[in-house]
């Protein structure tokens, strides 16, 4: 799978390749901060090479420089699980802070320590990341 970008005069501004089985990897979505980062959301469900680095099944967020340079990622794994799904992402205005939603239905690891577990048959998460990758706070809401 490739990611690509251009500028406002079509000029291409960057491309992403992730390897692997990328069948069912995908986007969710981008936001770019007011110096050119750009910050990417995406799903997958098998282990992915992204810029060099190995993603686990599950949801994962990125950022990049403006050159393109990836300079983290973080995932949300659960390894047996191919139901967690990366829905939405905005960023404040601000742009010191990154907002996650998604749906789960098996428990997660959650960046920076610990699990959460969906009750009944799946939840929603809302999460919260400092422009630096480091996560925030967590909400459960039930679906």
């Amino acid at each position: 799978m490739y990611l690509s970008g251009v500028d406002t005069d079509l000029h291409e501004k960057y491309l992403l390749q992730f390897e692997g089985n990328t069948a069912s990897a995908f986007i969710v979505g981008m936001v770019s901060d007011s110096i050119g980062n750009v910050y990417i959301y995406g799903n997958c469900s098998n282990e992915i090479t992204y810029s060099n680095k190995q993603v686990p099944r599950g949801v994962f967020l990125a950022k990049h420089d403006p050159a393109r340079n990836l300079l983290w990622i973080c995932s949300i794994a659960n390894a047996e699980a191919t139901t967690d799904i990366g829905e939405k992402m905005a960023m404040d205005p601000t742009h010191e802070f990154i907002y996650l939603t998604g749906t789960f239905y098996e428990e997660i690891s959650i960046p920076g320590g610990g699990t959460l577990a969906p009750e009944g048959q799946g939840s929603i998460f809302v999460m919260k990341f400092d422009g630096e990758g480091h996560f925030i706070w967590l909400q459960r809401i039930e679906n």
